[in-house]
Parts: C-alpha cells; sequence; structure tokens
C-alpha cells in the first residue's frame, strides 16, 4: 500500500458545475515551497550605509504574483472531466490549467468554489487547515 498516495487522496476531491467536473487537492506545505523556489527571486546589491559609512549588503525579493497564483492554481488541480478551451474537450494539462484560470473568469470562479470547498472538507475531517502547536515544525525543548 503506498501511505503517501493514500494520504494525498484523502485531501484532495471532485467537484462538479454543469457537466463539469474538476479533481483538486487542499494546498500542502510542500506545495509552497515548490511555488516560491519557481516564482520568488532572491536579489541583492550593495549600498552605502551613511551611519555606519560602510557598504552593506541589502536583499529584497521580486515575484510575479499573477503567474505564482496561476502555477498554485494549476498545481493544485489534479484531473478533470468534460472541460473545454473554445468549444473542444481540453486535455489536463499544466498549460490548459494556466490558460483557464487566467482566461476564463467563470473557471476561475469554479476553482475557487472547489478550493474552498476541499477547505472547509480538510476542516471538517482534521479540525483545522492550521499545524497544531506540536506538529513537527515545532522546535521541542532539550
Amino acid at each position: 500500500m503506498d501511505f503517501k498516495t493514500r494520504q494525498t487522496e484523502a485531501v484532495s476531491g471532485w467537484f462538479s458545475k454543469g457537466d463539469s467536473k474538476i479533481k483538486v487537492k487542499a494546498i500542502q506545505e510542500e506545495d509552497m515551497i515548490e511555488i516560491e523556489k519557481e516564482y520568488v527571486t532572491v536579489k541583492h546589491e550593495f549600498a552605502h550605509n551613511p551611519v555606519t559609512n560602510r557598504l552593506e549588503r541589502v536583499e529584497w525579493t521580486e515575484e510575479d504574483p499573477v503567474q505564482k497564483t496561476l502555477a498554485l492554481g494549476a498545481r493544485l488541480i489534479l484531473e478533470w472531466e468534460n472541460v473545454e478551451i473554445n468549444g473542444e474537450p481540453a486535455e489536463c494539462t499544466d498549460e490548459n490549467k494556466r490558460k483557464l484560470l487566467g482566461e476564463s473568469p467563470e473557471f476561475r470562479e469554479f476553482y475557487t468554489e472547489a478550493i474552498n470547498g476541499i477547505t472547509e472538507q480538510v476542516r471538517k475531517e482534521f479540525g483545522s487547515v492550521e499545524r497544531s502547536k506540536n506538529s513537527k515544525g515545532t522546535r521541542r525543548k532539550k
């Protein structure tokens, strides 16, 4: 039994609108990490600090929030049925997901409803979408 796959399946679900169906998964930490790696760039330069009279390294991040949002949406949509682009059946590819999310307000609304639905489902099943204080991400006293 592949427990990793079962865990992912436990936080995903199918949602319908008309005769179209999409399967979405709940946002997981690794999704956000991968999107950050791909769409957030850390830049730096050296600037003179007049107080210390020295050059200091200054860092900032640059990101494209639209592309970041489209990439996250494409990552959260796992499958679909009866979805069309320009009247033709569309394969569930990363390119088609981004195209529909970016260009179709009706599909974007359907996707948002599905994400809200899966978030509520996770909240009911696990009690919260927030990590607990006792989760692995919390430091332990030695």
